[in-house]
């Protein structure tokens, strides 16, 4: 199972996921249209995780999971 938490822009989310279902499953999503994209990037770049975790998150998990 992997999880894109999204839609969610509050900085304990990113720990409470990795808590709960460890680094390698989560891929980093938004919910368009739903919510907007603006405030996204700047949510993540400042998100309290060391490069190397935002990395996986944001495309080495998905790149894995979809086989790219």
């Amino acid at each position: 199972m992997h999880i894109a938490p999204s839609g969610l822009f509050n900085q304990a989310q990113p720990r409470f996921c990795l808590d709960t279902v460890g680094l390698d499953r989560i891929v980093f999503a938004v919910d368009y249209p739903f919510i907007g994209t603006g405030g996204v990037a700047p949510f993540f770049a400042r998100a309290d995780l060391p490069e190397a975790v935002k990395h996986k998150i944001a495309h080495e998990n998905a790149e894995r999971l979809l086989r790219l």
